[in-house]
């Protein structure tokens, strides 16, 4: 079995840690260059869902790859509503000829400051049960079970909303709306837990043209000094079973 992966607070790395056999089968997507063809007996992809759909560095990659596997898997984290995000990624492989054998999702933390309460997040995940949903998960998968998680009328009525508002396609709009504080040290960290090499520090640290909204940048501070304009918590999220070494690992494009 091999994942592929992208983490920016430690939610999907955690999952994929949890759904892989052994480590050496994990694999980075802000790593992975051309070719990007994967040939496995497993194949499994773990992914956060941003606005219930995808990041744009996801999106640009799934639009991409070519698979050759005998059970190919995607797992989508999200904290408040998955919308119709299983429904958008089955598409899209369609259209590439891709078959999709599994898609489900499992609610975690929402992490996105714009509209969320990190210590109120917290405080609600244990409502979640996540161990529980993702043994179900993992029974599935061992079973090789095929299913595609269906879209409700409400969400896939949201998720029109979303893709009509959304600015996670337009990766020139975060210059606006992150920034650091004067109590930034520049210690360098948001450069390399950015999967897209779009933080530099030149006397300040810039945000540059093109950004996938992840907010690792913001949430792997360690002294929160970078935020996000009207943010509703200066609290901050890392998922307690990844560590920030493996975030940068993760993503360093340095």
């Amino acid at each position: 079995m091999k994942i592929l992966y992208f983490t920016a607070t430690g939610n999907c790395l955690s999952i994929a840690k949890q759904l892989a056999t052994n480590e050496d089968s994990l694999v980075s997507i802000p790593h992975i260059k051309a070719p990007t063809h994967f040939d496995d007996e497993v194949l499994g992809i773990v992914i956060p869902i941003y606005s219930f759909g995808l990041p744009l560095l996801v999106k640009n990659f799934l639009n991409q790859i070519t698979i050759k596997s005998n059970y190919f898997f995607v797992i989508g984290t999200y904290g408040n509503m998955d919308g119709g995000f299983c429904k958008t990624v089955y598409q899209l492989l369609k259209k590439k000829g891709i078959v999709l054998d599994y898609c489900n999702t499992i609610k975690m933390v929402d992490n996105y400051l714009g509209i969320f309460d990190m210590d109120h997040e917290r405080s609600i995940l244990p409502e979640k049960k996540i161990p529980e949903q993702l043994l179900a998960i993992k029974s599935d998968i061992t079973s090789k079970k095929r299913f595609i998680k269906a879209t409700n009328k409400k969400a896939g009525f949201l998720n029109l909303i979303a893709k009509a508002f959304s600015f996670l396609d337009n990766p020139g709009s975060a210059q606006k709306i992150i920034y650091a504080d004067a109590s930034c040290t520049k210690c360098g960290i948001c450069t390399r837990v950015c999967p897209c090499r779009n933080v530099t520090i030149e006397g300040k640290v810039t945000i540059g043209k093109y950004c996938t909204k992840c907010l690792g940048c913001i949430h792997n501070c360690p002294i929160h000094a970078l935020h996000l304009k009207r943010e509703k918590s200066t609290a901050r999220w890392r998922n307690p079973d990844v560590s920030l070494k493996e975030i940068i690992d993760s993503n360093n494009q340095l």
